[in-house]
């Protein structure tokens, strides 16, 4: 099991026992651990010798030594080494892996965690002086009784903070196991509710057995003494169950004291009998920070309106009474430079010997009210923040809808003003 933790701390020497005197000017240069969750302490490396003593969770430690070799679990389905360990309160003893993550290497943490390892940031609701730093937890999924190198390494991210009293706190960001996969895609200090204090941002992203990329983002505060999660908003759009929509991710914008999301969405049309159609809308909601509750909440609920395009190519084209054949009757012509409103998307896949492709169509609507089917491939997108994205699906859709993944420099989350 290999967990790594990204730790905010401003802590005491291990000298300065039960929290007396600060020491937010220290810089980190033992090795020091953080209990994740409560963990039993015991008296050697083994569960034969169990002691009356525990580490409480998010609980700072002195890793005085370790074991050589990764020992199975209770549970008998991990591994992981014991630590012998100092408390900030001098207790010494023993505890199993699974439950202490452990300062990781300056070469070791990955570059986007670089700017915040082992440095001082300030918070509020007494974690004004703080100190970031990661570390992580290791171990093995057993999968062979004989052969460790076979094993898998099992992974968990955390975000922790630790005050000058050595009071701490933590989030579970990321995850690698068998089961599965996560990880933090994203990850800054801002000051979202106006404070003067900055709050955590973070984006996590999974993926399930389909491949579809799970992200969520979210906001953390600190709040009573502790880290509270003040909002959060599941980011991946579907166009169904588990394949991607061609916009991939809501669009949020973050500013001081309000959040907006935008996003495209392909949904059932109700009445229509065609599987593959499906009813386009542009969606926006806002959200405002509430000082009387100290949540986010909804400013404008979540509305729906007709995306609105023009043609890409300068020339004319027809309306089709049928999707997917420009072979059905024309309608009225469409001028470059005419606005008009897009309302479905069709799509199907077409067989022509050994050549497989999607042929994609859009259902629009003139200003004098003319409807009609046209090639997606030519329509601009006008006033979202997806245009430019979902023009580059159109022009060459994937048959395989979970091997779109879209623009690599496509940003789908905007941060206005200072952050770090």
């Amino acid at each position: 099991m290999k967990k790594i933790i990204i730790i905010i701390f401003c802590a005491l020497t291990f000298e300065q026992a039960n929290g007396q005197g600060a020491a937010s000017d220290l810089i980190l240069n033992a090795r020091v651990g953080i209990s994740v969750g409560k963990v039993r302490v015991y008296e050697d490396s083994s569960f034969l010798k169990p002691t009356q003593n525990s580490l409480e969770e998010s609980e700072l430690v002195e890793v005085m030594s370790q074991t050589a070799k990764e020992y199975e679990d209770n549970a008998q389905n991990q591994k992981f080494r014991w630590y012998q360990v100092r408390s900030l309160g001098g207790l010494i003893g023993w505890v199993f892996g699974d439950g202490l993550a452990v300062i990781v290497a300056d070469s070791r943490v990955e570059n986007r965690l670089k700017l915040f390892h082992k440095k001082k940031v300030r918070f509020n609701s007494g974690f004004e002086q703080s100190v970031m730093w990661v570390a992580a937890v290791e171990g093995l999924e057993i999968v062979h009784q004989q052969k460790d190198y076979l094993n898998p390494i099992y992974k968990e991210f955390y975000l922790v903070a630790t005050n000058e009293r050595g009071k701490s706190v933590q989030i579970n960001c990321a995850e690698t196991s068998v089961a599965g996969k996560s990880e933090l895609k994203m990850f800054l200090l801002y000051d979202v509710t106006g404070d003067g204090a900055d709050e955590i941002i973070l984006q996590r992203s999974s993926q399930n057995s389909d491949g579809l990329d799970n992200r969520t983002l979210e906001i953390h505060s600190f709040q009573g003494g502790n880290l509270t999660k003040i909002w959060e908003e599941r980011m991946t759009l579907t166009y169904s169950d588990n394949s991607p929509s061609p916009t991939l991710f809501k669009y949020i914008e973050v500013d001081n004291q309000s959040i907006r999301v935008s996003y495209i969405d392909y949904s059932d049309c109700e009445g229509e009998q065609k599987s593959y159609v499906r009813c386009l809308d542009y969606v926006t909601k806002t959200y405002v920070w509430d000082m009387a509750t100290r949540q986010f909440k909804i400013l404008y609920p979540e509305t729906k309106s007709p995306l609105s395009g023009g043609l890409i190519a300068k020339k004319s084209i027809f309306l089709r009474a049928e999707a997917d054949t420009f072979s059905s009757q024309k309608m009225d012509k469409i001028e470059y430079l005419q606005n008009f409103q897009v309302l479905k998307h069709s799509e199907k896949v077409l067989v022509r010997g050994t050549s497989t492709s999607l042929a994609t169509w859009l259902l629009v609507r003139t200003k004098n009210g003319a409807l009609g089917w046209i090639p997606a491939a030519a329509v601009r997108f006008n006033f979202t923040e997806h245009a430019e994205l979902l023009e580059k699906y159109y022009e060459n859709p994937p048959v395989f809808r979970n091997d779109w993944k879209g623009k690599a420099d496509f940003e789908f989350i905007k941060i206005i003003g200072k952050k770090r």
